[in-house]
């Protein structure tokens, strides 16, 4: 959060500075990351004093071009849960890769409890079609062109960590021909003469 002073020029507050300092951004690139609340709900615990309820956030952060991550914040003040959620999401974000910066390679599947989350590929121009918490999810990680199936459970908590678990554990082409023993070749290069 900024806050202006008398001068005029903005104010990093202690949160902001240590997200800074333990994730190497600088405060320009945090502001610039997109991030949105995906689960928002009230938690309440019983002890021997009453109820005491606080406010739950699962958010997601990403910059659009593959960082992606997801933090949860819970506290008895709303705004300083969301703080805590996207401070956590910003911590979070790790790389995941993306085939000709646009889609996913191949089709990987996610299950977290009993929700189980089916990622495909698809050509380009089909779009982003799934489910809004997984769309959401693309769009901050900057997936362009995808299919998804949730299927089973469809608790929200768990198809939003099911679907990063998944997009997390892609195998590269590289990978599988290393463990294949053979070489990898472009074919289109071959072929087209690398005028794709």
């Amino acid at each position: 959060m900024l806050k202006k002073n008398v001068a005029g020029s903005e104010e990093i507050d202690a949160s902001t500075r240590r997200l800074m300092r333990q994730t190497g951004f600088d405060h320009k690139e945090i502001r610039r990351f997109r991030v949105k609340n995906l689960v928002v709900h009230r938690v309440v615990n019983q002890t021997r004093l009453g109820k005491i309820s606080r406010q739950y956030f699962l958010t997601v952060a990403g910059n659009g071009k593959g960082l992606i991550g997801i933090g949860e914040g819970k506290s008895s003040e709303f705004e300083e849960a969301r703080q805590q959620a996207k401070n956590a999401a910003i911590r979070n974000m790790q790389p995941i890769p993306m085939y000709e910066g646009r889609t996913i390679f191949g089709d990987v599947k996610g299950k977290v409890s009993a929700t189980e989350v089916e990622l495909m590929t698809r050509p380009p121009g089909f779009g982003v079609r799934c489910q809004s918490l997984i769309f959401e999810i693309c769009r901050c990680a900057g997936i362009q062109d995808m299919a998804a199936r949730v299927t089973r459970s469809r608790n929200h908590m768990n198809t939003v960590k099911a679907t990063l678990q998944a997009l997390l554990s892609q195998r590269l082409p590289e990978e599988i021909a290393r463990a294949r023993g053979r070489k990898l070749v472009d074919v289109r290069k071959v072929y087209y003469g690398g005028n794709l």
